[in-house]
């Protein structure tokens, strides 16, 4: 077998935002800024992760002769103990996976679904108006099925190599023996213990007088390592069924949540087919709904196909790009919900080159369009969205010795998600993905709560193929809605502006929601000056995006 060569690149960059408004929150609004600019070079396999205890034990994972899903299953159960603000066993999830051997690319829906009892008024109060966002988020009410154990166990039986239970040794030991807190783990919980959390969350996370556990304190938690042994041991079933189930079912309905045995019962992954379309010459594929990132991106890139990028951070360049993206926001914010549930158009109408050509002839090289642009006319009557995405996630990716890759997002949702700890893990707020409003001028929104449905996302995981059909890149971000501008961003100067990867990271963001827009504050500001006289509502912001 040939050596696989694969040259790696991250950049997690962190930022500070304190006073955000309801709209405008970072991913971790008390993070400090931290830049890792290392290149590393992997001659046979190459992991990704937002921890390095999570990429050693995918490494182990990847000596041993694991697959990609060996990997990604080891490193997000460590990434459950050490990082448990962003992500874990009680939220959910997108799988991207590629087979080398049979140039296939599938993908694997852990999301999250809301309980069989729910009616699309679950976030209305008597009156008929929108609860507060935040007491939403920290009830039971805003918490769903976690899907992200039976994703990955269905994933593992079509591509894992090692057994189940031996992808979960260095989680439990973890968990058991403790690790240091880091900087960006205290200050998640200084974060979140500024909102009503649970009693659960304070006794795991607080001193005994009430002060997040200081950096660099060892933190031990053996409720979750004896959780994480029984799946190991009893595989999926030990989750959704028994102690566990029951333990969950019992601390959200304590918290005015509607979960049943039922609902964990009646939860299923599934295997979709993934969302792709060409980038120049590129193959670009993402996962298709419920999760919106990938037609969004795709959207965006198709509309820019039909412009020449070639100069980084041009002015008219960038809002060319702004331009695109907010037309493909217009659509996203529509249409798009989860597809098994309410009448979406056809990925082939919303990507069709004919119709992207026609958004692209909309954009005028000289001023900004005013007001939102206007979704696309598909025959379907729905009413504007009213949901956000709260912004805690993670991202991995991996390649393994044969060249099989692995492009996984999950998320808890908000950071620490619902503040609801079951056995030491965290339940997800996924519901609050929804939107609060059922029905906005006498029309249904296409995302509005109904029973086992999927909250829309926007998790990106993304494969790029060369021009010769090879494996190119392995991407994703935490980061909420904002994802879909970090991943079309790098994309674009990979491909457009040809950087080298760390640059493309490090890059700063800018992005067009169909709001206003948002750039960074490394942005240069003649630059914002220019955008600012071609029109466009310009609004500076710190983003944390953990693009790699």
């Amino acid at each position: 077998m040939s050596v696989i060569r694969i040259v790696f690149f991250i950049s997690i960059v962190i930022n500070l935002c304190n006073g955000c408004c309801f709209a405008e929150f970072s991913p971790e609004p008390v993070s400090s800024i931290s830049t890792f600019q290392r290149e590393r070079i992997g001659h046979h396999y190459m992991v990704v992760t937002a921890h390095a205890l999570a990429s050693n034990v995918a490494e182990k994972i990847l000596d041993k002769g694991g697959s990609a899903v060996d990997a990604a299953i080891a490193a997000q159960m460590v990434l459950t103990v050490v990082e448990p603000q962003s992500s874990g066993i009680g939220g959910g999830g997108f799988l991207l996976y590629y087979d080398v051997k049979h140039k296939y690319v599938t993908s694997f829906d852990g999301r999250e679904i809301a309980p069989n009892s729910v009616s699309p008024d679950l976030f209305l109060d008597k009156y008929g108006q929108a609860i507060p966002f935040f007491d939403a988020v920290r009830s039971g009410k805003s918490v769903g099925v976690p899907g992200l154990v039976l994703m990955l166990a269905d994933a593992h039986k079509k591509y894992g190599k090692l057994p189940w239970k031996d992808l979960f040794i260095d989680a439990i030991t973890i968990a058991n023996d403790g690790f240091l807190i880091s900087s960006r783990l205290y200050g998640s919980i200084v974060y979140a213990s500024q909102y009503t959390m649970s009693e659960s969350f304070k006794s795991l996370y607080l001193d005994n007088d009430g002060n997040p556990k200081s950096v660099g304190s060892r933190f031990k938690n053996p409720e979750l390592a004896e959780v994480l042994r029984d799946i190991a041991r009893g595989g999926p079933a030990s989750f959704y069924s028994g102690d566990i189930a029951e333990s969950i079912v019992h601390a959200v309905q304590l918290h005015g949540g509607a979960l049943t045995i039922a609902d964990f019962a009646g939860y299923d992954s599934k295997e979709r087919e993934p969302v792709c379309g060409y980038y120049r010459h590129y193959r670009v594929c993402s996962m298709g709904l419920p999760s919106s990132g990938g037609i969004t991106v795709l959207q965006t890139l198709g509309i820019l196909n039909h412009f020449e990028l070639s100069q980084a951070y041009n002015l008219t360049e960038i809002h060319i790009i702004l331009e695109a993206e907010k037309r493909a926001f217009s659509d996203r914010n529509y249409y798009l919900a989860d597809r098994d549930f309410v009448r979406v158009p056809s990925n082939e109408q919303l990507l069709s080159s004919d119709y992207l050509r026609r958004r692209a002839e909309e954009i005028s090289l000289e001023v900004a369009s005013q007001g939102s642009a206007i979704h696309g006319d598909f025959s379907v009557s729905n009413g504007a969205d009213a949901s956000y995405d709260a912004p805690s996630t993670t991202h991995l990716s991996i390649v393994d010795r044969e060249g099989n890759a692995v492009s996984l997002t999950s998320s808890v949702e908000h950071s620490f998600g619902s503040g609801i700890v079951v056995n030491g893990f965290v339940l997800n707020n996924q519901l609050t993905d929804f939107s609060f409003i059922p029905e906005i001028n006498g029309k249904p929104v296409a995302n509005a709560v109904y029973p086992e449905k999927r909250p829309r996302s926007s998790m990106t995981p993304v494969f790029i193929f060369s021009p010769d059909g090879t494996l190119f890149s392995v991407l994703g971000s935490p980061g909420g809605s904002s994802i879909i501008s970090y991943v079309r961003k790098t994309i674009i100067a990979l491909i457009d502006w040809e950087m080298p990867l760390q640059l493309a990271l490090n890059s700063p963001h800018f992005m067009h929601k169909n709001t206003h827009v948002i750039v960074e504050p490394t942005l240069e500001e003649m630059l914002i000056d220019n955008l600012m006289d071609m029109g466009h509502h310009v609004v500076t912001k710190p983003q944390t995006s953990g693009v790699h």
